[in-house]
């Protein structure tokens, strides 16, 4: 709809429906994670996958949410060939769903990045922003449910502290 709408204000508006539910989506999923986590039945497919599709993905996920944002988003991937990868791809992508839409998030001017590449048989991902930054005594809290860096965080920016949990 927001593709063939001519009204910008309701393009505007439809784009922030798809987010919000995007976003409530987002949560769900998350909620039920933590629960298959705490329950011991969480499982990790293993699976063929296609790296240059995941990021292709991912790069027109983020480049909406990033212009929206006044930022720019960019996906490198450095061996520039397509891969077919055993694992479990879903939850590569979950892990780097959370952590790009952090990083847009916590970012009001410059850029976000992923970067990806291989090295002795191990895939490396690195999303680097110029964002606000965490403080080294705030990390290891992130990184527990429903926590966050402190409460203005969630008062400023939104968000439950699942995302980096079950990353």
């Amino acid at each position: 709809m927001a593709e063939q709408e001519v009204d910008e204000e309701k393009r505007r508006l439809i784009r922030t429906v798809v987010t919000s539910g995007q976003g409530l989506l987002a949560l769900v999923n998350d909620i039920l994670d933590m629960s298959k986590i705490e329950s011991g039945k969480f499982t990790i497919d293993e699976s063929h996958y296609d790296l240059s599709a995941l990021l292709e993905d991912l790069r027109q996920l983020f480049s909406i949410r990033a212009q929206d944002a006044g930022i720019e988003f960019l996906v490198e991937l450095r061996e520039a060939q397509p891969y077919q990868l055993i694992g479990d791809g879903q939850r590569i992508g979950q892990i780097l769903i959370n952590l790009i839409g952090n990083a847009i998030k916590f970012t009001e001017s410059g850029e976000v990045s992923l970067g990806v590449w291989s090295a002795d048989g191990y895939l490396f991902f690195k999303v680097e922003d110029t964002g606000i930054g965490i403080l080294p005594e705030t990390m290891d809290q992130l990184f527990q449910r429903f926590e966050q860096a402190d409460g203005s965080i969630s008062r400023s920016f939104g968000g439950a502290g699942l995302g980096l949990y079950i990353s």
